[in-house]
């Protein structure tokens, strides 16, 4: 049975105006937690907002079957941390002025999310931004073959979230995926995606119930 969960598309079309304090509200409302294992190495993206003709959208790339992993998949634009960035937002700065192009300037940081621990051994840490539009991407085509722009609200949808089981080094695992305009996304960008909605499920919640 689907769990009752907050109609979020339903709110904001009664409060057309209120989602981008919602969604800050949502991703301060407490700090990411971080995780320290020295197994894992440090990664980190953007989780890259933008408005169009006034609607929220998510910035996804299509990573180029050239790289070394994940070839073909959906992504948030980033990656790994190297010795010389100052931290890890500088990280996610870093790859996506690298990656399509996107420079420091465009970028207007909001938060960041729980690290996400990857099946390949990997600490992703989400940074939730909103960016310029338009913008003039630039595609480095060895890493990115495509941006896939996505309507948040899509996300919003509980039917539009699935899940799956994969085979991965000869074990089952249960994943989460979305399906957008034959666009499959799933893995760690669907998990820190849904984990966002929950976010801003827990704070209309809060506000219809008079908590916040």
């Amino acid at each position: 049975m689907r769990e009752e969960r907050p109609a979020l598309g339903s709110y904001f079309k009664m409060h057309p105006d209120s989602f981008w304090e919602v969604l800050h509200r949502s991703v301060q409302a407490r700090p990411g937690e971080i995780l320290t294992r020295p197994d894992l190495r440090p990664a980190a993206v953007l989780v890259p907002f933008f408005e169009k003709e006034g609607v929220p959208f998510l910035l996804l790339t299509r990573r180029s079957e050239g790289v070394q992993r994940h070839q073909g998949e959906i992504a948030f634009p980033g990656g790994c941390r190297e010795q010389s960035d100052a931290d890890l937002f500088e990280t996610a700065l870093r790859e996506c002025r690298e990656e399509i192009g996107l420079h420091p300037e465009a970028v207007t940081l909001i938060g960041r999310l729980d690290d996400h621990e990857t099946v390949t051994g990997f600490s992703v840490t989400p940074f939730v931004s909103r960016i310029s539009y338009p913008c003039s991407f630039q595609l480095d085509r060895q890493e990115v073959t495509d941006l896939i722009e996505v309507p948040f609200f899509f996300f919003m949808n509980p039917d539009h979230c699935r899940e799956r089981t994969i085979l991965f080094r000869g074990k089952s695992r249960t994943i989460r995926s979305f399906l957008y305009a034959g666009n499959d996304i799933w893995g760690a960008t669907a998990e820190m995606t849904h984990r966002l909605v929950l976010r801003m499920e827990e704070v209309v919640g809060a506000q219809r119930e008079g908590r916040a």
